[in-house]
């Protein structure tokens, strides 16, 4: 499972959000792993280009927490994902 993982890149999807469609990133601010440097301008790219076309890329750091983000900041996760249960219905 993990190799299928490692092969699905989505990189296509999310340059190129339909109208609509939001995309968070989430980053633990004391996670161990670094993100690479060509992977952070891609979503910065995509950021701006999903704005202009009614769709949406956010970034987002999450203080105060490391790999087990649910776990380490379950009320800043839910701050910053709340937003988008906006509107579902239980």
């Amino acid at each position: 499972m993990y190799e299928s993982y490692e092969e699905t890149n989505l990189w296509k999807v999310v340059e190129n959000l339909p109208r609509g469609v939001h995309v968070n990133f989430l980053k633990a601010e004391r996670s161990l792993h670094r993100w690479a440097l060509e992977d952070l301008q891609r979503i910065h790219a995509a950021e701006e280009s999903a704005a202009d076309e009614g769709g949406g890329v956010e970034m987002h750091v999450l203080e105060d927490a490391g790999h087990w983000v649910h776990a380490d900041n379950p009320d800043g996760l839910f701050r910053i994902l709340s937003f988008s249960f906006k509107g579902v219905k239980a």
